[in-house]
């Protein structure tokens, strides 16, 4: 079967039609980008593309490049032993202009009637997402007071590309950053309702970001309590003290999963997922994004047949 290099790097081994996936950048907007793969159990097998005009396999077979590729590996070492003993071989695939999901598939075959492993393929655009992430503040008679803990702007933009980048090939940047003042809002307040926000969120949008992330102390859903809280028509996202590294990337699943292909708003995305490795399940604790789930989060994707 063919495994992922390292967690979280566009490779899905678990596909509900059996076999594998695979995310590649496509070379006509990331220039020398390309997504690694491990065969396990490969030895003797033919591996190349259904459409190699547009899908290339490169194997790494020195010593150099292997040590190079497993570097950011799970278990560095015991990528590379198994790699010199034969019972691993890793690949780097590229793809030269997007194609449709599941339209080619990477073979790993004994012979021309005996396909043993299947890689399938989503070649995909570089898409950009602007984002702004603003720290909430209130009156306090002539004062102004935080609602949420100060953050690094750069750092929460690091992590929801840590995820989004290598397993969809989108990649966010950052809109405004400078804090928002809400009227309406006491300084004890403790939580934010979603449902029953003032006015000055949906005023204080970033007109030149897709979506806005206001930082704030607790958010409730509704009643419920939760690290984050979107509501995609308005394009507003409230995120909590309590935010996880992987809050936000969840949150801008909610935005981009509601977007139609044109990038306006469809309708609600919610939690389909059933497992909790996943990002888009309820409890937010996930990182993976599926590969049959990529194109939800890709509008307007059109792959070539």
């Amino acid at each position: 079967m063919f495994r992922e290099v390292a967690a979280y790097s566009g490779v899905d081994e678990k596909l509900p039609t059996k076999g594998q996936g695979i995310v590649i950048p496509s070379l006509t907007s990331n220039p020398g980008a390309s997504t690694l793969v491990i065969l396990d159990g490969g030895n003797g097998l033919t591996v190349q593309s259904t459409l190699p005009a547009r899908v290339h396999v490169y194997e790494f077979k020195t010593k150099q490049e292997r040590a190079d590729a497993t570097r950011n590996a799970t278990n560095p070492s015991d990528a590379t032993r198994r790699l010199d003993a034969g019972s691993w071989r890793i690949f780097s695939v590229k793809g030269s202009a997007p194609v449709g999901l599941d339209t080619v598939k990477v073979e790993a075959k004994r012979n021309a009637n005996n396909v043993e492993a299947t890689l399938k393929v989503i070649v995909l655009e570089k898409k950009t997402v602007k984002v702004a992430i603003r720290l909430v503040q209130v009156r306090d008679g002539q004062k102004l007071v935080s609602l949420g803990n100060a953050a690094d702007p750069d750092k929460l933009l690091k992590e929801m590309n840590a995820i989004w980048n290598p397993q969809a090939n989108i990649y966010f940047e950052l809109g405004r950053t400078d804090p928002v003042t809400i009227d309406g809002i006491s300084p004890q307040s403790e939580w934010l309702e979603m449902q029953k926000l003032p006015d000055g969120f949906l005023k204080e949008r970033d007109e030149h970001s897709a979506l806005t992330f206001f930082l704030v102390r607790r958010v409730r859903d509704g009643g419920t309590p939760d690290d984050g809280s979107t509501i995609a028509k308005d394009r507003i996202s409230l995120i909590a003290n309590s935010r996880s590294d992987s809050t936000m990337a969840h949150e801008a699943g909610h935005f981009l999963g509601s977007l139609n292909e044109k990038g306006n708003y469809s309708s609600n995305y919610g939690h389909p997922e059933k497992s909790q490795e996943l990002l888009m399940h309820a409890q937010h604790t996930g990182n993976k994004i599926p590969y049959s789930a990529v194109p939800n989060f890709n509008y307007g994707y059109r792959g070539s047949s």
